[in-house]
């Protein structure tokens, strides 16, 4: 199986767990790493790369011009490109490659304990956020570090209508219901109070993981609520749609977020994100969103920084619904700063990476932050 000296060969691994990654199934509604698995090598095939992407499937199919194999069917390989996704695979020892890249969704302090031999391994790693970076770095030894850069992850801008038509006063909740949602039931009443016409609509649960729903517990959250429409896991194209049609995306988040396809994509669509200022939102949505200080949970230490939050964060939301001059000022900034996300920026900085001179192995001490 050696590679063409024409076409450049790039090969993804994605040991991602109870995880399979298909380009067909892209249309049904995915996590956020297998999203950008699938998007990562389509850009690859668009612009003539041969891409294999390996996975936890059964089978080979071929989807958008990108080959998904059984990880099983790398063993042997011969490519210009090995890329690991997230986790080790030991198949990646067994792939013959001119360059190796570790492609880190992680945002666990320091990452999984074989992250620093992914590390190590790769010739490059790539984040997504400067926050992944810090993150990954208390894991890390110094010589191992320097190997580690920040491309922020690409989207499907053409999903998204320069003007999109906006439905009422519409808000999308398009997110794990575990990253925030709770609070967010707690302030919606507070803005129906204020907005009478608001609605709320409700899309993700843990099928994307392969994990039950989880639904109903939080839909109790929420009954009795007028304008709230819980809509679990939707297609792309009924996702895609509520975000064309939102106006704001109200995101109290919690979770530490690496990147935040949900945000990004929200505002290509125009649909403001109020959110966080904190995790890679900071950067993923910056100053055109409306990012809020500080975080929504916490313990009873943080009574008075929760209740601050929940202020600001209800009245972000209500001016953003009641102010049309300042909606459509901050839509427009989401939509210019969504265009760092095109899918021509990603393969230059991809390719950037990839031109870099390559770094000699490590020694073995580098690759024990505690040597």
């Amino acid at each position: 199986a050696q590679h063409s000296a024409v076409s450049p060969l790039a090969v993804f691994i994605a040991p991602l767990p109870n995880s399979r990654v298909r380009g067909d199934e892209f249309a049904t509604g995915v996590g956020g790493t297998t999203a950008a698995t699938i998007l990562q090598a389509e850009i690859l095939a668009a612009r003539g790369w041969s891409v294999v992407v390996a996975s936890a499937v059964d089978r080979e199919i071929e989807f958008g011009g990108v080959r998904y194999v059984p990880i099983a069917a790398a063993v042997g390989l011969s490519c210009d490109l090995l890329a690991l996704v997230n986790n080790w695979s030991d198949v990646a020892e067994v792939v013959t490659t001119d360059r190796r890249l570790f492609l880190y969704h992680d945002t666990r302090p320091g990452g999984g304990p074989e992250t620093p031999r992914c590390v190590a391994w790769a010739d490059r790693t790539l984040v997504f956020s400067q926050f992944s970076r810090q993150v990954l770095a208390s894991g890390l030894t110094t010589e191992l570090l320097a190997r580690v850069r920040v491309v922020p992850l690409p989207i499907r801008l053409g999903d998204y209508t320069p003007q999109g038509l906006k439905l009422g006063n519409r808000l999308l909740y398009s997110s794990m219901p575990d990253r925030g949602l709770v609070h967010l039931a707690r302030w919606f009443p507070r803005i129906l109070a204020c907005v009478p016409d608001a609605e709320l609509h409700i899309t993700g649960d843990f099928t994307l993981y392969g994990w039950p729903s989880g639904r109903a517990g939080y839909e109790q959250l929420f009954a009795g609520l007028a304008g709230v429409h819980y809509h679990g896991r939707v297609s792309r194209s009924e996702l895609v749609e509520l975000q064309n049609s939102a106006k704001v995306l109200a995101f109290p988040c919690t979770f530490p977020e690496g990147f935040c396809i949900a945000a990004a994509e929200a505002m290509a669509a125009g649909a403001v994100p109020v959110t966080s200022d904190a995790f890679a939102l900071a950067t993923t949505v910056g100053p055109a969103g409306v990012l809020i200080p500080g975080q929504p949970g916490g313990g009873r230490r943080r009574v008075f920084q929760r209740w601050m939050y929940g202020q600001r964060f209800v009245r972000a939301v209500i001016r953003l619904l009641t102010d049309p001059a300042y909606w459509h000022m901050k839509a427009d900034e989401c939509r210019q700063a969504a265009g760092r996300f095109a899918a021509g920026t990603w393969y230059e900085d991809f390719q950037n990476c990839l031109n870099e001179k390559r770094t000699a192995p490590p020694s073995l001490s580098a690759m024990d932050p505690f040597a």
